[in-house]
């Protein structure tokens, strides 16, 4: 029964600054260690890793040398982080001072922050709806865009997987990785970003680690089981 080892990034130098990801930014000395802890916990506690699948953005690509799992390591474009569009780089208030963009941005953002959490969890019609006007005005990718990635993602890991794995490193960002979970648990993407804010105080945090063990039935119908949620305390 193969289990998927969800990481996210360690802490980016845009993380650092409260910007949004851009594809060139690099660890910070923080998540450089994030990472190297990261590595020595998975070292320890799973003895069954043989692959690794990582984004190829280069935060992504840091977090995995700084693992130094001393396994093979796969890149795959599927994994990269959501597509922000025109706001990449910038701070929220750097967005809101953008032309013909920053009042609609600020005027979303406020009409999302107003909606029930549970509106939010069920990823309902209303929420959908705003967010698509959001993509749209950043020419960024939608939910439903990163949703499919995140299916074909995982549906192309496990093809690609050695059969005799039992234990498979991914290494992406949060917004993949909101989505990968939701996929395999049936849980909103939204509810898994609310959920963890609701335990933790703030969103996927940079190293987190979540496992899923996911095999098929005698009919050949996919079962997952949720492991291990959004772990951090490796990182303590």
């Amino acid at each position: 029964m193969p289990r998927l080892i969800f990481v996210r990034h360690g802490e980016s130098e845009a993380n650092s600054a409260a910007r949004h990801n851009d594809d060139e930014t690099k660890l910070t000395a923080i998540g450089r260690e994030q990472a190297k802890k990261t590595g020595a916990f998975l070292s320890k506690n799973f003895r069954h890793v043989k692959q690794i699948f990582t984004s190829p953005i280069t935060r992504a690509m840091q977090t995995v040398q700084a693992m130094d799992l001393k396994v093979p390591v796969k890149k795959l474009d599927l994994l990269r982080e959501a597509d922000n569009g025109l706001i990449k780089g910038l701070t929220e208030a750097e967005i809101f001072a953008l032309p013909r963009i920053g009042k609609k941005f600020k005027k979303y953002q406020a009409e999302i922050k107003a909606m029930s959490p549970m509106d939010i969890f069920l990823a309902t019609e209303e929420f959908i709806s705003l967010d698509n006007k959001i993509a749209k005005l950043l020419r960024a990718e939608s939910d439903a865009d990163i949703a499919k990635r995140a299916k074909a993602a995982v549906e192309k890991i496990l093809s690609l997987a050695d059969a005799s794995s039992d234990e498979i490193v991914i290494v992406s960002h949060a917004g993949m990785i909101r989505y990968m979970l939701g996929m395999l648990n049936n849980i909103s993407p939204a509810g898994i970003g609310n959920r963890f804010a609701y335990v933790n105080g703030k969103h996927i945090s940079n190293c987190s680690i979540s496992i899923v063990s996911t095999t098929l039935d005698d009919i050949g119908a996919r079962k997952n089981q949720l492991n291990l949620m959004l772990y951090t305390g490796h990182l303590a």
